[in-house]
C-alpha cells in the first residue's frame, strides 16, 4: 500500500506509531502536503486505509520539560 501511494500520489511516510491493538499507524504525505493518507497495518500483515485528504500541514512538536510526567 505504501508503494502504491508513493507511485500514484508521491506520498511517503512522515510519522508512525504503535496503536493499543498492536497495529502500526502510518501517516503519509506528499512533499508539499497536497495529499495525505493514514493507514493501519495489523500484526498479521493486513493493512487498511483509515482516511485520506488534502492540505497536510506539519505542526512542530513542542515539549516543555516541567518536571512533571505527561
Amino acid at each position: 500500500m505504501v508503494k502504491h501511494l508513493g507511485s500514484k500520489y508521491s506520498e511517503a511516510p512522515v510519522a508512525m506509531g504503535l496503536a493499543n491493538n498492536g497495529g502500526v499507524i502510518e501517516v503519509l504525505s506528499s512533499k508539499m502536503g497536497e495529499s495525505w493518507t493514514i493507514i493501519i497495518t495489523m500484526p498479521n500483515g493486513d493493512s487498511c486505509l483509515i482516511v485520506a485528504g488534502e492540505s497536510w500541514t506539519e505542526v512542530p512538536f513542542l515539549l516543555k520539560h516541567t518536571g512533571a510526567e505527561m
